[in-house]
């Protein structure tokens, strides 16, 4: 069997082509996605729920860190099996960096400060 792997972001930019090739790879007719938007889950506000944009630079480059492992055997399986992948497989973008435009705790703490990887206007 195939897989078919898809980047959130690709799929969030270009829902309707992403589709589309989602019903190519599975062989169904895509007309009925064309023009559909795929529904955002999950929106609830929860007491314990931490939104990335609220987290310090710290806390991001810790998960950075530790994803970091996992990512690259994404990348090396992915490599590895470009030449037998569909072709609605696009190429697979890396993962953009998110702790850019985040504040330190120190920062933080003290009320502003301009956030790393933003320059102050």
């Amino acid at each position: 069997g195939q897989t078919l792997v898809l980047s959130y972001d690709t799929i969030l930019a270009n829902t309707s082509d992403t589709m589309q090739r989602v019903a190519r790879f599975l062989g169904v007719d895509g007309s009925v996605w064309s023009e559909a938007a795929l529904p955002t889950a999950n929106q609830r506000a929860y007491a314990s729920k931490i939104y990335l944009k609220d987290a310090t630079w710290e806390t991001c480059e810790q998960l950075k860190q530790f994803y970091a492992p996992h990512n690259r055997k994404l990348y090396q399986m992915l490599a590895e099996n470009v030449n037998s992948t569909p072709a609605e497989q696009p190429p697979f973008p890396p993962f953009k960096d998110p702790c850019l435009g985040l504040q330190t705790a120190a920062q933080k703490k003290a009320g502003g400060g301009a956030p790393l990887g933003v320059e102050k206007g």
